[in-house]
């Protein structure tokens, strides 16, 4: 089997969602490499990962949605809450950014993940760890990426 190069990006809005999904990312889906510092936006708390894997992109997607059912287990919800309430306070969320140079666009899985190059919440733990990777669709480096980025989020490190 093949090592893959797989960028995730995880957000929730509690450190111990991102520390119980890095136990399980590194259990289920491979090695994780390196990862960001805790950056913060005004709602919730983002990092970025670098993990060796040999699953497929399909794979990891699969395992993504169990890990995130795992922990929305684990949290209680009341019946009463509306649905989109539910959602906002998904406890995690995570995303693949990139999967080596894949370019995959599918209705089921889009690969780089099509916000990665106008979020800062993204491009700045990105670029702490990897600033020099490229972007297979727009052929340039995440930090390239960064410098020409309008979003007008706050982000901070922890």
């Amino acid at each position: 089997m093949n090592n893959h190069s797989l960028f995730l990006s995880l957000s929730s809005n509690k450190k111990k969602y991102i520390k119980k999904s890095y136990y399980l990312i590194s259990k289920l889906i491979g090695t994780i490499i390196i990862k960001s510092s805790l950056f913060e936006s005004q709602l919730y708390i983002y990092i970025v990962i670098q993990i060796n894997t040999e699953l497929s992109p399909i794979q990891i997607l699969k395992t993504i949605l169990y890990i995130e059912s795992i922990l929305e287990k684990k949290q209680k919800i009341s019946i009463q809450q509306p649905v989109l309430q539910l959602y906002n306070n998904k406890v995690i969320d995570i995303k693949i950014l990139l999967y080596d140079n894949m370019i995959l666009n599918s209705e089921t899985i889009q690969i780089p993940h099509p916000l990665l190059h106008i979020k800062k919440f993204i491009l700045i733990p990105m670029c702490e760890i990897q600033p020099l990777k490229y972007h297979p669709i727009f052929h340039r480096s995440v930090l390239e990426l960064l410098g020409i980025c309008t979003d007008t989020i706050i982000v901070k490190k922890i």
